[in-house]
Order: C-alpha cells, then sequence, then structure tokens
C-alpha cells in the first residue's frame, strides 16, 4: 500500500542553521560598533592556519555574516571596514558540522590599524538544535581505547551506551568496524556512518564498515538527538568524522603498543599464562606539495597477535570406556536396538557406529574416571590498514580532496594435530572506502558541493583445511556441499563438540553514495537544498552445514556418549547450499530556508523526501515479514513450510510497492539564553516514519532429504 507521511522541520535559532556539507562547519554572527549600532557591508575573511585557504564574505544589511562551508580547523578571522580599525582573532576552532558564533565589535579609527582580540571564543553552539558530541584527537589519545577504535567513542556522547552487534554474513567480526552503539533507546544497528562526507558502512548488516585509526582521524561528530533533514534513513545517531589533512608544514608520527604475557598477571584460575604476544604499530606523514594548494596525508598500521588462550576443556572417553566399560555411569543403560539393558553398563566396542570409532582416533583419551581433557587453541590474528588523503585548493573558490582507507584482518584457526576438538573457522576480511569532494563558489552567497564514496567489504568464512568431513570419517549419506570443501558439526551434549561447518561462505557487498549540496543565501534568508542517491548491493555465496549436523541428546540408551557411539543421534539437518546477490537504491531530497528575522531570531523551514525501495534479486532470492499477515495465519504460496507472514520476492503477492513516497518531519526549536553567552536551551519534537535505509537481507532454507538418517551411516 502506497503510503504519504509528511513530515516538516522548522526551528527557532538564533543563526542560520546551514549545512553545505556533511563535514563542514560554519562561522557566524552580528558585527557592531561601540554604540551598538550594526555595521552592514564589512569585509569578513576566515583563514585556515594550517593550509592558507581563505574565505570571505560582507555582512548584510544587518551586520549579519555568515561563513558557510569550511572545513574543520583553526581560523583566523579578520573584518575590515572603512572608517574602523581592522579587526583581527585568532585561536577559532570549528569542528565537524559546529557552528560557531563570534559576534564582532569595531572601534572608530584608520583600516591599517588594527585591534587583535587573542580571547578564544565560546565554543558553544547557539545556531542549531542539534544534540552532538564533538571527540578530538585528544580525547581518543586521553580515554581508554582498547584496540584504537574510534568508533568505541561515541559510548561517551550522553544518552549512549554499548549495543549488541549483528555479525552474521556482515563485517565478519573486524575489530575495526565491529562497534555498535545504541543511542537515545535506538537499536545499535540504527546509526547512519560517514566518512569525509560519505556513507561507510556494510549494506547487511548496517554497521560500519572499517574506520582510520585514531592517529588518522582529525575528529567526529556523534550527532544524537534532533539532526538536520540532510540524514534520513534511520531513527539512531549520526557518526560524521573527517580525516586528518596535509598542512604547509611537514608533520609526522610513529607509534607502537605492546601487550606481552611476561608483563601481565597470570589468570587466577588458569594453570599457565596466556602467552599474549600483541604488537599495534604503525605512523603518520603529512605534508605540503604545493605551498597554500596542494598537500598529501599518509597513515599505516599493522597488528599482530599470538596468544594461548586460557585452557578449554572437554569430557571425552577414558581409556576404559574406549574399551567398553561405563561402570562408572550411575544409571543402567540400555540397548536401543534390543530394548534391553547393557550387563554391568557394559558397550561392547564391536557394536559401535563405525563413523564413531574413527572420530576417537582424533579425540585424546579421557582422563579417569572423569574423562575431562584440557587443551588450548591458540589465536592469531593479522592486521593491515592504509590511509592516504590528498587536498587541493584552485583558488579561493574550487576546492578537491580525495581520501582512500584501506583495511584487512586475518584470523586464522591453528589446529593441533591429532586433536579434532580445536578445529574450527579462519575468517578473512578487508574493507575499502573512497571519497572524492568537490567544493566550489559561485558567488560569495552561492555555493556547492559533491560528494562521491564508494565502500566496498569482503568477508570470507571457512573450515581450516586438513580436517576430515562426514564422508572421510565412513557417512555415505548425499551431500549438498557443492565447493566440495570439508566441513564437519557434531555436538555430544555434556560431552564434547567439533563445530567446522562452513568450507566455504563469502560476501562481497559495494554501497555507491552520491551527494550534491546547495546554500544559498539572499538577504535575510538562506535555502539549503540537496539530493543523495546511493545503491548497494550484497552476495552471499556459501554451503554453511551443507555437509551435514549431527546431535547426540540423551534420547536412546540414557547416556549422550553412549548414543554417539553406537550411531543413534537425536537430531540431523543438512542445509542447502545457496548464492543470492541482493541490491537496493535509495534516493533523498531536502531542502531548507532559514529566515533571520530579527537581529536575535531566525526561523528554519525544512523538508526531506525519501522514496523506500526494498531490496531486490532473483525471483525467490528476497523476503519480506508482513505482521497483518502473520496474524491472520497467512502462508507464502511458493513456499508454504515458511512462518506465517514471509512472503517471497518475485512469487507471492501482496509485497510492498516500489517506490513509496515518505518524507520526514521534525519540529525543533533553539534557544539562546539572554543572560549569559554559555547557556543553551533545545527542544524538539520529531516524527518517525520507520527505517527507510534498512539493510540487505535475504532467505535461506532447510535441504530437505528423502532419506534423512536415523543412523550415523556407516
Amino acid at each position: 500500500m502506497r503510503k504519504l507521511t509528511i513530515v516538516i522541520l522548522v526551528g527557532v535559532l538564533w543563526a542560520s542553521q546551514v549545512h553545505a556539507q556533511r563535514t563542514n562547519g560554519r562561522l557566524s554572527g552580528v558585527i557592531a560598533d561601540t554604540s551598538g549600532a550594526v555595521v552592514p557591508e564589512a569585509s569578513v575573511t576566515a583563514t585556515s592556519v594550517t593550509t592558507g585557504a581563505a574565505y570571505k564574505t560582507v555582512s548584510d544589511i544587518g551586520g549579519f555574516y555568515l561563513l558557510n562551508n569550511l572545513a574543520p580547523d583553526e581560523y583566523r578571522l579578520e573584518v575590515e571596514k572603512q572608517g574602523f580599525r581592522t579587526y583581527v582573532r585568532g585561536g577559532i576552532i570549528l569542528g565537524v558540522e559546529q557552528g560557531v558564533t563570534v559576534n564582532i565589535e569595531l572601534t572608530l579609527g584608520k583600516v591599517t590599524e588594527s585591534v587583535n582580540v587573542a580571547a578564544t571564543p565560546t565554543q558553544v553552539n547557539t545556531v542549531s538544535s542539534t544534540i552532538a558530541t564533538e571527540v578530538t584527537p585528544e580525547m581518543a589519545v586521553a580515554l581508554p581505547l582498547n584496540g584504537r577504535n574510534v568508533l568505541q567513542l561515541m559510548a561517551v556522547a550522553p544518552d549512549s551506551g554499548p549495543s549488541d552487534a549483528i555479525t552474521e554474513y556482515g563485517t565478519m567480526n573486524n575489530p575495526n568496524a565491529l562497534v555498535a552503539v545504541s543511542s537515545s533507546g535506538g537499536r545499535g544497528d540504527s546509526v547512519n556512518f560517514y566518512l569525509d562526507g560519505a556513507q561507510d558502512e556494510d549494506s547487511y548488516s548496517s554497521m560500519s564498515n572499517a574506520y582510520p585509526n585514531p592517529d588518522a582521524i582529525k575528529e567526529f561528530s556523534y550527532e544524537t538527538n534532533s539532526y538536520s533533514a540532510k540524514y534520513g534513513g534511520r531513527g539512531g545517531g549520526v557518526m560524521n568524522a573527517v580525516t586528518k589533512n596535509g598542512t604547509n608544514q611537514f608533520h609526522g608520527s610513529a607509534f607502537e603498543y605492546v601487550r606481552y604475557f611476561s608483563l601481565n598477571a597470570r589468570n587466577f584460575f588458569a594453570s599457565t599464562q596466556d602467552g599474549l604476544k600483541r604488537n599495534q604499530f604503525g605512523g603518520t606523514i603529512g605534508g605540503p606539495i604545493q605551498k597554500d594548494k596542494t598537500f598529501f596525508f599518509f597513515s599505516a598500521q599493522g597488528t599482530t597477535l599470538r596468544s594461548l588462550p586460557t585452557e578449554n576443556y572437554a569430557i571425552v572417553p577414558t581409556a576404559a570406556e574406549r574399551g567398553g566399560d561405563f561402570s562408572s555411569v550411575s544409571k543402567a543403560l540400555v540397548n536401543p536396538f534390543t530394548g534391553a539393558a547393557y550387563t554391568n553398563n557394559f558397550v561392547d566396542p564391536a557394536t559401535w557406529n563405525p563413523v564413531a570409532a574413527n572420530f576417537l582416533k582424533l579425540v585424546p583419551v579421557g582422563a579417569g574416571p572423569t574423562g575431562l581433557t584440557y587443551y588450548t587453541t591458540s589465536t592469531h590474528q593479522n592486521e593491515k590498514q592504509y590511509m592516504g588523503r590528498m587536498d587541493r585548493n584552485f583558488g579561493n573558490k574550487f576546492r578537491v580532496y580525495g581520501t582512500y582507507l584501506f583495511d584487512s584482518w586475518n584470523t586464522p584457526n591453528i589446529p593441533q594435530a591429532g586433536n579434532i576438538l580445536t578445529r574450527g573457522y579462519s575468517l578473512y576480511t578487508r574493507s575499502q572506502f573512497g571519497s572524492l569532494n568537490f567544493s566550489y563558489s559561485l558567488t560569495p552567497a552561492l555555493m556547492s558541493t559533491l560528494t562521491l564514496g564508494l565502500s566496498r567489504r569482503y568477508g570470507m568464512e571457512g573450515a581450516s583445511p586438513g580436517g576430515p568431513s562426514w564422508a572421510d570419517l565412513g557417512c555415505d549419506f548425499p551431500t549438498a556441499n557443492p565447493s566440495g570443501g570439508k566441513e564437519l558439526y557434531l555436538v555430544v551434549s555434556g560431552y564434547f563438540d567439533a563445530a567446522y561447518a562452513i568450507s566455504k561462505l563469502a560476501t562481497p557487498a559495494t554501497t555507491g553514495d552520491i551527494q550534491n549540496n546547495w546554500s544559498y543565501a539572499k538577504g535575510s534568508h538562506t535555502l539549503e537544498f540537496g539530493v543523495e542517491w546511493d545503491k548497494a548491493k550484497q552476495v552471499v555465496d556459501g554451503d554453511p552445514s551443507a555437509g551435514g549436523r549431527f546431535w547426540f541428546s540423551n534420547r536412546y540408551s540414557g547416556n549422550n556418549l553412549v548414543d554417539f557411539l553406537i550411531g543413534r543421534p537425536s537430531q540431523f539437518r543438512e542445509y542447502a547450499p545457496f548464492a543470492v546477490g541482493l541490491w537496493r537504491p535509495l534516493w533523498g531530497l531536502y531542502a531548507n530556508d532559514s529566515w533571520k528575522a530579527t537581529r536575535k531570531l531566525s526561523l528554519s523551514l525544512g523538508v526531506r523526501w525519501n522514496p523506500f525501495y526494498p531490496s531486490a534479486g532473483a525471483p525467490g532470492g528476497t523476503g519480506y515479514f508482513e505482521q497483518n499477515l502473520y496474524n491472520e495465519g497467512v502462508h507464502s504460496t511458493a513456499y508454504p513450510n515458511l512462518p506465517p507472514g514471509w512472503l517471497v520476492g518475485g512469487f507471492d503477492k501482496g509485497i510492498p510497492p516500489l517506490g513509496t513516497n515518505p518524507i520526514w518531519a521534525f519540529l525543533t526549536r533553539a534557544w539562546d539564553s539572554p543572560t549569559t553567552s554559555v547557556e543553551m536551551v533545545r527542544r524538539a519534537f520529531e516524527g518517525d516514519t520507520g527505517s527507510f535505509r534498512g539493510s540487505l537481507r535475504c532467505l535461506r532454507g532447510d535441504w530437505d532429504h528423502k532419506r534423512l538418517p536415523r543412523t550415523l551411516i556407516g
């Protein structure tokens, strides 16, 4: 059903709320003389201390000036007007998307004379009702940051805290990406992630892709409430980070962080040290290629980790039990094939299933009489990260910069020879991100920015080579594994398990992002408008558990281990391999008119349009859940075994149509206290029609054999 929801953004602000680009800030204020009379047509110039880039404007008839689209940096402000001394003020720090108000008082005199103001303006945002937390590199150094992942610092924002992350087929446990933070009671996967103005997130899990290390981040802003209409798609916060850029001076750094087991205390409950050897090292370098024109910045980081985690344990057959003697089991065991009790709980090894007997050859002998065995699993992790950025100023009107980030994380499984219990999965994930940003001032009143972004992620999960499959152990049931890889899954409840049930699971994903934003100032009005388009594609190609899964849960003989040895599983599953390619486009349009009604009062009216496009792919590749159909008990006509309410794309009717037209609307208010310049009162009302961006998910079904194995077939 096509739905139309209208949402309006209205704000009461002290100064115009203009966002020409997602990362840039703005500097504004009122120019007056010593008597309080406003000074129109004064020339205002803000100059970047690090790059020398200059931004110019002229105050209007009410003495108001606005310098929009300023990159986060430290600025020096100069104001000139015939008949007044030149006003100079330094030390103005502008953060990501931050609005700073600097009101200026001119004194009579010659232009050649200057008044230098050394005081730093109060960094209180009096031009926006958005609640945002600025995180600087100094905070990243001073605050605890395990693993040097800057995304962890989102949790310092008010009304925010850690949440559960979605990892299946998504970020593949990359420590540089796997951070979930809930804001204002929202879900951990409802945050928008931006890096240098472009999206940097995983389209499947709705989590972030990898972010640069703290030495490569200039700062970031985490908006948690009442953010601008230019952000749409989710109801959580907005993570907006900016990378460092080169300056007119060469700067560099080097670092290494070491964690070594000989410097750590042993776990009280462990018999040995954990063997931890963790090294994280790297450096940065940046500087000018052409002074005031072209700059570069480069960062590299590597991480290696080796450890022996705290001992694992399992209960496995003792030497006596391997000979058939289960007299240590207190209850009487029953032969499920005859219904008679085993004499003295002796289970003749000659009656054991040959598959189970072959499996026992790969399991250590348990200590009598408990059957306990202890073993360690070695952990290896290797990370590589590189980031480069290039900036170019084509005069004071046209500026371009580009960013590229590469991050890879490899966690191989290192099994012990002769112990199948130490086998598991190897994980590899690779993230790449690139963005191009163009900023052009057609006139002092008309400015435009264009951002092109591309984010790619590749994940691979699979069993470590060398392990046996069920077929290698003697099972002859048909397999659904098309890749021919070795996989095995076994659970003997209360005793032991062996789990490497995926021979291949590849999850490449790509998201492209294009944004064009404009701002135009005319008299007391400042109009801001823009368009955003992104397209995401997610492929899931794998065969998890296509080789079969067995569970033994005390169903037949009275003992799970005996059930396993005689080949009587309580449950068997085999999943079908699948390869699904999903894609989804999203559009967004917004417009904002900020009207400066009086010297102290500004009104802002805005609107955003977000059409909803569900993910699409090959017929049968996508599924949709409808609550009403679930309540009515309606099943899919194509796949009636699916739970009620689930419909399959390409087969079932009732799937939401493409191009529904939700429009967001907010009511916001910001009030600057008349008694002091460091107080700010904010009020906000927001209507949310749903999560329009969402994520790419797919259906997966079980493959039912005509002949399910009631025993371990040998």
